[in-house]
């Protein structure tokens, strides 16, 4: 498992954010792959692409329009599980 650690109110995986400034980090990867390394309620924000199903193949490999749901109900519950509750 990737080390993970907090410093100043932020948290941070061993691996080399893609994006970082004082305000926090930005990585690039396997959205699955990457929240796994972090806690739980340790997210404020989650920026995904948009919330709809493609009807055609697109070169990355997109999930089929029908098999959609089902697909990001996986993403969902990861997101749930990051995500700090309680925050105003």
């Amino acid at each position: 498992m990737p080390i993970v650690t907090e410093y100043d109110g932020l948290i941070k995986i061993s691996r080399n954010p893609y994006y970082e400034t004082r305000l926090g980090s930005a990585y690039l990867g396997n959205s699955l792959t990457l929240m796994g390394e972090l806690p739980d309620e340790s997210v404020d924000l989650i920026c995904t692409s948009p919330p709809f199903a493609l009807v055609r193949k697109k070169e990355y490999g997109n999930v089929d329009a029908d098999d959609y749901v089902e697909w990001f109900k996986i993403f969902a519950g990861e997101f749930y599980r990051k995500e700090r509750v309680g925050l105003n």
